[in-house]
């Protein structure tokens, strides 16, 4: 049994639930684990379900033709990630159906008896409640995670900004030490020669 519960765990259909709608009404068709798996649809009010362990879901994926149990409960948990789920109600039970085409996995639930309904009920409330108070705390997390991030790229942008100490480095372009004063006398044209005195006339004496 262990190894049963353990392969429900690996398969990640332990605690599925997604909201299915059928023309006007809502249903809310989800899994649970006890000592056995149990898959279930309910429209708020009446609960319908199977509950399996280990020989009777071998059956089943036996009836249904697929290879082995992994790759049902595969099938099963990509249907519920990607809302493939059909719910058809008739007067004795649900059919439910979990994929599409050739990968669909067809299911019939019946109603629950009232205590079943009471449990079964009171387990999907709880744990929806606990998975909005944990996705509530993830989210307040992450936006402080935001404001903080926002703050320090403030901090950090008025801090450069009007910092006369930022612009003290030498100007992009100019080397410096590539600028060598010049000699008093020298050409400013040719600063290797010496700058020749204007001529002043013929002197008398």
């Amino acid at each position: 049994m262990s190894g049963f519960r353990e392969l429900i765990r690996e398969s990640g259909v332990d605690n599925l639930n997604r909201l299915v709608e059928n023309e006007d009404t809502k249903y809310l068709v989800f899994t649970r684990l006890t000592s056995q798996w149990a898959l279930c649809v309910s429209d708020g009010i009446e609960v319908w379900r199977i509950e399996w362990d280990e020989e009777e879901m071998e059956a089943h994926r036996d009836l249904a033709g697929i290879s082995s149990a992994s790759v049902m409960l595969n099938r099963i948990k990509n249907a519920f990630n990607a809302g493939d789920l059909t719910v058809t109600p008739t007067s004795s039970m649900i059919t439910l159906i979990a994929g599409s085409g050739v990968s669909g996995v067809t299911f019939n639930l019946y109603e629950a008896k009232a205590a079943e309904r009471k449990a079964e009920l009171q387990s999907v409330l709880f744990r929806l409640a606990e998975d909005v108070q944990t996705l509530d705390s993830k989210l307040k997390g992450v936006n402080q995670t935001i404001e903080k991030l926002k703050a320090q790229a403030g901090s950090g942008a008025a801090g450069h900004v009007g910092n006369p100490l930022m612009d003290l480095g030498p100007k992009k372009g100019v080397n410096p030490a590539k600028i060598k004063p010049r000699k008093t006398g020298m050409s400013v044209v040719n600063p290797t020669s010496k700058k020749r005195k204007a001529p002043s006339g013929v002197v008398f004496d």
